[in-house]
């Protein structure tokens, strides 16, 4: 089920509009403007109902049309400098999933485990490199602790005023499309510098 309530009448709005149409095309059935509306509007209504009520179409659909491209969270500087904003990119085909764009979101990704590993292994790496952060770890893939059918896996990143940035895939056993992306960064660097 969607989650939006505003999806109830936009049903209903689309089930007028489609009886509507429908009716257009049966009274010019004969010209091929109403044959056209006749095969159309049903296929297009269905595509919109899918599109809202269908959770996983949905995401899918949105990771085509409008994918996230990048996460960016405001981080606290100290007092001598402005907040500083970390961004990084996200895996292609990949949907934001919540409310708000916080600072740790969750996302929807339809990107491969290894393309993943590559996309951060090589940000990280070029980051590390320029100074931008301090170092990073890989965390190998290991299943969750809770007896649920998900593995995670990801990295560490460590920036240069300590905090440590967590980003991970998470993968249900057996679901190609299952997969979730958590990024996490802590408010303070009270207790975190490794």
């Amino acid at each position: 089920m969607a989650s939006n309530p505003a999806y109830v009448p936009f049903t209903f709005v689309l089930a007028a509009a489609l009886i509507a149409l429908l009716g257009i095309g049966w009274a010019q059935r004969k010209k091929r403007l109403g044959r056209g509306v006749l095969i159309v509007s049903p296929l297009a209504a269905a595509f919109l109902l899918l599109y809202f009520w269908h959770i996983p179409f949905h995401d899918a659909a949105r990771s085509v049309l409008a994918p996230s491209r990048s996460y960016s969270c405001e981080l606290d500087g100290d007092g001598s400098r402005k907040q500083e904003p970390f961004t990084i990119p996200l895996p292609k085909r990949t949907v934001f999933k919540g409310k708000t764009n916080a600072c740790s979101p969750f996302y929807r990704t339809y990107a491969t485990a290894d393309e993943f590993n590559r996309l951060y292994g090589s940000q990280l790496e070029d980051w590390k490199r320029s100074g931008a952060i301090a170092g990073w770890t890989r965390m190998e893939p290991e299943a969750a602790g809770d007896g649920s059918a998900w593995t995670s896996e990801g990295f560490d990143a460590r920036l240069n005023d300590g905090r440590i940035v967590l980003i991970r895939m998470r993968t249900a056993t057996g679901e190609s499309g299952g997969r979730m992306i958590a990024i996490d960064i802590p408010a303070t660097t009270g207790g975190l510098a490794r």
